[in-house]
C-alpha cells in the first residue's frame, strides 16, 4: 500500500493521463477501481544506491522523483500484485511504463491545475475518494452518493462518468447481497426442517420443490418446504411455500400455504438479518399446518 497521501485531484489526474487505460495489461480500468502505483516502488526511497542503479538502467533524469507523475500510473489492483512481483525482472517492459508516464507528466499536471480551480468538483471527488477509501462497504451511504443532484443532473462529462461507474457498483452490490440473502434462507430453511424431522421421528421426510422466478435481476425459486410421512400419506400436505423479494433496504419473505400468505417475515438489512424470527415463523406455522390435518383426520 503506498505511503504517499495522493491528493484526489492527483489520483484523478493521473487517471485521465493515462484515458482510464491500466498501462500493465493494457485494459481498461474504472476510476472507482484503480490503484495508483508506483512504478519503481517508494521503498527505493530508503535505497539510494539501488535507485541510483535503476535510474541508470531505465535511461531516467537525475531529477526524477519517485512521487511525481513521470513515475504514477493507475493499476488494476490485481495487476498492481503481479506487476509488484516482478518490478525488477521485466525492464524492457517497466521502461515503456516510465516512458509512457513521463509523456502524460504535462498532461496531468494540467489536469490537476484544472481541478484545483474547481473546488466544488475537487470536492465532489474527494467524497468518491471517501468511498473508495472505505471499500465501499455501505452500499446505501454509496447509493446515496450516487443519487446526489450534482451528481444525477451534472452536464459534466467527468461526474458523469463517476455517476455511470458508481450506479454500476451499487447494482452489482444489490445483486450480489439478494443472491446471498437467498442463499442464506435457502440453507436456514434446510437445517430448520431437518431439525424438525429428527424430532418427529424416522417415519418423516424432508421435501422441497420450487419454481424458478426473476427477483431484482437474480434468478430465485419460490420454494415450496414441508416434511411428509412416509407412513400414512394424509400427511403429505404439510409444505408452505417461501417466497422471497427484495424492497427498501428490506429481504422480505412470504410464508404461504394453499396460495394464502401466512405470515411475512421483514428483514432490515442495515440492520443485520436476524434468522431466529424466520425459523420461529416456520415453526409456527408448520405446527399449525400439522394441527389442522389432525383435526382433519379426528373429525
Amino acid at each position: 500500500m503506498s505511503k504517499y497521501p495522493f491528493k484526489i485531484t492527483q489520483r484523478y489526474a493521473v487517471y485521465k493521463a493515462f484515458d482510464g487505460i491500466c498501462p500493465w495489461c493494457k485494459e481498461p480500468v474504472d476510476f472507482i477501481a484503480s490503484h495508483i502505483d508506483h512504478v519503481l516502488p517508494e521503498v527505493l526511497l530508503d535505497d539510494s544506491a539501488k535507485l541510483e542503479d535503476l535510474k541508470k538502467e531505465f535511461g531516467l533524469n537525475d531529477s526524477f522523483n519517485i512521487n511525481d507523475y513521470e513515475n504514477w500510473a493507475p493499476l488494476h489492483s490485481y495487476c498492481n500484485l503481479e506487476k509488484n512481483k516482478k518490478v525488477y525482472k521485466g525492464a524492457g517492459f517497466v521502461r515503456k511504463i516510465l516512458e509512457k508516464c513521463e509523456k502524460n507528466k504535462k498532461s496531468a499536471q494540467l489536469i490537476e491545475i484544472r481541478l484545483n480551480q474547481q473546488p466544488e468538483k475537487a470536492k465532489l471527488l474527494a467524497q468518491v475518494q471517501d468511498a473508495i477509501q472505505s471499500n465501499l462497504l455501505n452500499i446505501y451511504e454509496l447509493q446515496k452518493f450516487a443519487l446526489k443532484p450534482e451528481i444525477m443532473d451534472s452536464n459534466d462529462d467527468e461526474l458523469n462518468n463517476i455517476k455511470n461507474e458508481l450506479n454500476g457498483k451499487v447494482a452489482y452490490q444489490n445483486k450480489k447481497m439478494l443472491h446471498d440473502l437467498l442463499r442464506m434462507m435457502k440453507n436456514q430453511t434446510r437445517e430448520f426442517f431437518h431439525a424438525m424431522m429428527k424430532e418427529m421421528g424416522a417415519d418423516w421426510a424432508f421435501s422441497m420443490s420450487g419454481d424458478a422466478k426473476t427477483v431484482d435481476g437474480v434468478e430465485v425459486k419460490t420454494l415450496k418446504y414441508g416434511l411428509v410421512n412416509q407412513v400414512d400419506k394424509r400427511f403429505d400436505t404439510t409444505f408452505i411455500h417461501v417466497e422471497p423479494r427484495f424492497s427498501n433496504k428490506q429481504f422480505i419473505i412470504d410464508l404461504k400455504a394453499k396460495g394464502q400468505i401466512l405470515e411475512t417475515v421483514i428483514c432490515d438489512i442495515e440492520k443485520g438479518v436476524d434468522w431466529s424470527v424466520y425459523r420461529d415463523a416456520l415453526r409456527k406455522h408448520h405446527k399449525a399446518a400439522l394441527q389442522q390435518i389432525l383435526k382433519t383426520i379426528n373429525d
